[in-house]
């Protein structure tokens, strides 16, 4: 362990080294998160939408779809999504209007934030060499690549949480910052619902092991306990809320409100199953076979073959993760423990959740972080070079496949060209517009595209299910979702799969066919766009 924490010798000439691989890996990094961003991935997923649209009405009307004065957490179909995001995003779509781009925005620079504060976050509690592998790793890693370009509120969190363990680390040496840490590490509760598992048990383990090596004192622990609590209440609260079925509460403007249904956490964990025992197990070997398979079957969270970081990674996991447990066996104080718990914490959630790569993103930086513990340990055998060339080869290829070939495999699950489907049916008619309804919630396309008043929505919506956890929404204002038995009329278009659209006789409808939707509407009616 002695390669991994001693100070790197001719220090001068290894930084110089050091700072143009920095600069390289960097250029790198901010130019394979941000080319083709309108475009890759193309169109936009549901919760993209969701997060976007609610945002935009919070912005404009105070209000979320549900008619919501600023939520704490929101309703969204009913489930619950968590709203630190759409809060981040307000900014963007106030300057620049409310988009797919805007929407990602906040993924792209959390992004390049958690890239570049990786670097110095390792360079906190390794050595400088360990430090640029790390960073090297996480530029070329499919994982944060593909986070930080959608808008996926999970998204978030592992940011969140690497701010908050960077001033954890830097509170080693200056007590003043241990606050930043509690108030950060707080307003992680706010970006997605596995933190209210992992947060606290991370935090009181941290805690009790710098407690037992004196690096803060009882008093510092409290006192930070209690700035932690007090600002996550309002998350602790709107848990309490939904738990124990209690009436929404208002606090001046802000809301914590009551879902309509079951939390998705809830759905998705364990913790009050009657079969907890034999859930937890499933749950874990679902984990473990997803953290070695590096897939989970969603390829808006991975692509074949080269999963999260690549298969050719986990014998240098094995060697780092040995590296460091030898290091918290000499029962010494240092920060690299930190990761380990961090690690530990995020395998211990596992037994409690379903989890696929987005549930438990949480564990993929301390991932990253052993990794790179496992590859410093082969440069004393001269072996850094080839492992340099051998990852460079597989991010060059997944570089290819998710920029050339991947779009043509996302498009569908994205909708691609629903939005401009939608937003061209709505000048072919000031009357009815009927939508398909096999695609996922296709009611917030509308609210997104055509940035509907909430008010207005949540005045005129039609619900199939209004007490369930997912909202279906038959219809509101002039939008109505399913096309069964309806044909175009004077007063009714029609909006579907280019599939669905082959059954329409192009001598009798104007059939206007976008990527993977068409509009459909009576011939003599139409207007030119």
């Amino acid at each position: 362990m002695e390669c991994l924490i001693q100070q790197d010798l001719s220090k001068k000439r290894i930084d110089r080294k050091y700072f143009y691989t920095l600069i390289i890996c960097l250029i790198i990094g901010i130019l394979v998160r941000v080319l083709f961003i309108n475009s890759i991935p193309p169109g936009l997923n549901q919760d993209e939408a969701s997060i976007g649209y609610d945002a935009y009405s919070i912005l404009h009307y105070g209000i979320d779809r549900n008619g919501i004065s600023y939520p704490f957490h929101l309703i969204s179909w009913g489930s619950g999504q968590n709203a630190l995001y759409a809060y981040l995003t307000i900014p963007f779509i106030y300057f620049f209007g409310l988009s797919p781009l805007t929407t990602r925005l906040t993924s792209i620079v959390f992004g390049i934030i958690g890239l570049i504060l990786f670097y110095f976050f390792m360079k906190r509690i390794t050595t400088q060499r360990v430090a640029v592998i790390a960073f090297a790793l996480l530029t070329i890693c499919p994982w944060h690549i593909m986070i930080s370009r959608w808008a996926l509120e999970a998204n978030l969190f592992p940011t969140i949480v690497l701010i908050s363990v960077f001033f954890l680390v830097k509170s080693f040496s200056n007590k003043k910052l241990l606050p930043i840490s509690s108030i950060t590490f707080a307003i992680s509760m706010y970006a997605y619902g596995t933190s209210y598992f992992f947060v606290p048990t991370f935090l009181m383990i941290t805690y009790l092991y710098m407690l037992k090596h004196k690096v803060i004192l009882i008093k510092d622990a409290l006192i930070n306990a209690l700035v932690f609590i007090t600002f996550s209440f309002p998350i602790l609260l709107f848990i309490a809320i939904n738990k124990l079925e209690m009436a929404s509460i208002k606090l001046g403007i802000f809301t914590i409100p009551r879902l309509t249904g079951e939390s998705r956490m809830d759905q998705i964990s364990s913790v009050f199953q009657t079969d907890f025992l034999k859930t937890s197990i499933n749950n874990f070997t679902q984990f473990f076979r997803i953290f070695l398979t590096q897939n989970d079957g969603l390829p808006s969270n991975s692509i074949e073959p080269f999963g999260y970081m690549y298969l050719i990674s986990f014998p240098f996991f094995v060697i780092g993760f040995w590296e460091i447990l030898v290091n918290i066996k000499k029962r010494e104080f240092h920060g690299i423990n930190i990761v380990m718990f961090w690690f530990l914490v995020s395998i211990l959630m596992t037994f409690i959740a379903n989890v696929n790569i987005n549930r438990i993103n949480i564990i993929f930086f301390p991932t990253i972080i052993i990794i790179a513990v496992g590859i410093n340990k082969l440069y004393q055998n001269k072996s850094l070079g080839t492992v340099a060339v051998s990852f460079t080869m597989f991010f060059v290829l997944f570089s290819y496949s998710y920029f050339i070939e991947y779009p043509k495999k996302i498009s569908s699950r994205f909708y691609e060209s629903f939005g401009e489907a939608i937003s061209y049916a709505a000048t072919q008619t000031d009357q009815h517009i009927y939508i398909t309804e096999k695609i996922n919630m296709p009611y917030i396309y509308v609210l997104f595209y055509q940035k509907i008043n909430p008010y207005e929505y949540k005045n005129t919506v039609v619900f199939q299910n209004p007490e369930s956890p997912f909202q279906i929404v038959t219809s509101f204002s002039r939008y109505h979702f399913g096309t069964e038995g309806v044909k175009p009329t004077d007063k009714t278009v029609l909006v579907l799969h280019n599939n669905d659209a082959e059954s329409y006789d192009n001598q009798q409808f104007d059939i206007t066919k976008f990527k993977n939707f068409s509009v459909i509407s009576e011939k003599k009616h139409r207007i030119s766009p």
